[in-house]
């Protein structure tokens, strides 16, 4: 089994994807865009990704090189400055998923 079948294989059984089903997540401080892809793979109807430093460059072509574009919308930005959009179910970070 390759790494990437491995990586996802391993998640597999976790409940989070039971939170993340049709839900709109938002990925605070996205970083590479690992969770808001995790997130987007898990079932998330929409995902934001939201980051203030220049990794939100990259994140969007980790999104779309993961042919998530649909899905995961990469902010460049503070999220506390501008940022509207459908209310958000889902807040996804390194510490787990709460629900809102």
């Amino acid at each position: 089994m390759d790494f990437k079948k491995a990586y996802c294989h391993s998640y597999a059984y976790v409940g989070i994807h039971e939170e993340m089903i049709n839900k709109v997540v938002m990925d605070v401080g996205s970083d590479t865009g690992i969770l808001s892809i995790f997130c987007a793979q898990a079932g998330a109807k929409q995902v934001y990704a939201v980051d203030a430093s220049d990794i939100a460059v990259q994140d969007n072509e980790v999104v779309k090189a993961n042919n998530l574009a649909d899905r995961v919308v990469v902010l460049h930005g503070r999220v506390e400055v501008g940022f509207s959009s459908e209310a958000c179910r889902c807040l996804c970070s390194l510490n787990g998923v709460k629900n809102l």
